[in-house]
Order: structure tokens, then sequence, then C-alpha cells
């Protein structure tokens, strides 16, 4: 699972309501759900779009996580960085292979990948994307970034309106079974 995911914006809020409209680059996903919940014009971009997109103008705003403030420059052309407890997402990640290509493997290459995974993995990444978002914070800082911090009201709000999401998603699910 990835850090916290915030949003990164060319101007300042003050609440959610004045994101009303504003055009946010999005990865898909929850990102997609959150936007729309926020009335955000999500703009599905790759991260490494990002910085482009928005020096011309194309995007408002970004959803990322800490660590694109430095990996992607963002901290450069969005200079106002809002963040919610728990962050406005989260993302996890698993890798897969395929079961006959697994049987493929000898046995010593089996044990090797199995001696690098699962909980070792997990904790790698973790330590990893921890390391990088503080790395981002501190280049957002140096390059004087704003850390908006929204009253603790609007927070509230947020969380009422992604409790429902989840809901919402099962509905729909269920619907295409």
């Amino acid at each position: 699972m990835h850090g916290p995911g915030a949003l990164f914006l060319a101007e300042p809020i003050e609440s959610l309501d004045d994101l009303q409209g504003r055009r946010v680059r999005i990865g898909g996903g929850v990102m997609a759900d959150i936007s729309n919940a926020l009335s955000l014009t999500g703009v599905a971009l790759p991260p490494g779009g990002t910085y482009e997109a928005a020096t011309q103008g194309v995007v408002d705003g970004a959803m990322l996580t800490l660590e694109g403030l430095k990996s992607f420059r963002l901290a450069e052309v969005l200079p106002y960085t809002v963040q919610m407890p728990g962050g406005f997402y989260r993302g996890s990640f698993s890798m897969v292979i395929n079961p006959d290509t697994w049987q493929s493997l000898s046995e010593e290459d089996r044990n090797a990948i199995m001696d690098v995974s699962g909980e070792k993995l997990s904790r790698l990444f973790g330590f990893m994307m921890d390391t990088v978002d503080v790395r981002g914070v501190e280049f957002a800082k140096e390059v004087g970034n704003t850390f908006i911090e929204l009253p603790p009201e609007e927070v509230e709000n947020f969380m009422q309106l992604a409790a429902s999401l989840p809901s919402d998603w099962f509905e729909v699910a269920a619907e295409k079974v």
C-alpha cells in the first residue's frame, strides 16, 4: 500500500466547496470516485504527465501521494497541498503469477521468490513509500509550498462523503454479477 493520497493545487482553498469544477489529475478507480464526490473534473493522466499538464493549464491540481511533490516535481507547479487524515485515498498493490508459469520454475527459483515476497516485501515497500513521502514533503517546504489544513468541519464533511463510497461500489459491482 502506498502512503496517503493528497491533493496538490495551483490555487489555495478554504473549504471543499472551493474545489467544485477544478480540473484535477486522477488515476482512476477510487480517485475518480473521490473526485466525483467532490464535484471535481477528473482528468485521467499518468503521474509523469502531470507536471506538463499543470504548466500548460490543463489541470488545476493533482491527486497523488506526497512523494509526487519531489519525484514528479509537482511542488514546483502546484504550490498548495491539502491532506486529509488517512489520505484522500489509498492504493494497494499485489503481484501475481500464472500458476502454470509458477510450476515451470525450478524449486530453487520458487524458493528464492518466496524468500523475498509476502510480509518481507510488504514491509520493504511500506518503508520505501514512507521514506519517499517524507522526502516529497521536505522538498515542497524547501521550494516554499503551503500546506493547507482544512477546518475540522471540512474534514468531517469529507469523512462522511467518503464513508458512502464503499457501499456505492458494492451496489454497482452487485449489478454486474
